[in-house]
């Protein structure tokens, strides 16, 4: 059975998906999303060191030793991490304690969680991109909303495709399905 840790379980998935007992708690690890992202953070003697005075007075008590971006690609940048302190802390009372700050939105144990979602897809297995990109990694934390509109250039979309089918945005103003850009 694949398990995997869930880094970005705070935002991404509803908390009926995985179990939440203690033992499937990262010990040592909680996901935090903070009101504004750090500009800087460092590590001095072990213990993380940013621009804000109060969370270093937190990070300090609590033996914070590492605060990892989630999503250091995200523009504008977020402020959600992964916060790294001794495994012996009790990260229920960590987050507690976190969550009563006014700069955090929210704090979290990072949970272990079993992957639930499967593509149903029967040709999934000889589809190479799909596998390239771990598109199953991403199914496990999304099935897709029909209010997101993708754009595909290609040079050719076959509308009759099952996957395509009924699916398809259409241009209220001429009826056709995209634009024809290319």
């Amino acid at each position: 059975m694949k398990t995997m840790t869930c880094l970005a379980l705070l935002l991404l998935l509803p908390p009926l998906v995985l179990a939440q007992s203690d033992t499937s708690i990262v010990a040592g690890q909680a996901l935090v999303e903070f009101k504004s992202p750090f500009s800087q953070i460092t590590v001095i003697d072990n213990i993380v060191v940013t621009e804000n005075s109060e969370f270093n007075d937190f990070f300090a008590k609590w033996q914070v030793a590492g605060l990892v971006p989630l999503f250091p690609w995200a523009t504008p940048p977020e402020g959600t991490y992964l916060c790294q302190f001794p495994e012996e802390t009790d990260v229920r009372d960590f987050c507690s304690e976190l969550t009563q700050m006014s700069g955090v939105i929210a704090a979290e144990p990072n949970y272990l969680g079993e992957l639930s979602a499967d593509p149903s897809d029967t040709l999934f297995s000889s589809q190479w991109a799909l596998q390239k990109i771990q598109a199953s990694r991403a199914w496990d934390i999304h099935h897709g909303n029909s209010s997101v509109v993708i754009g595909v250039l290609d040079s050719g979309v076959d509308t009759s495709h099952p996957d395509l089918y009924g699916n398809l945005w259409t241009d209220p103003a001429t009826g056709k399905h995209g634009r024809n850009f290319v």
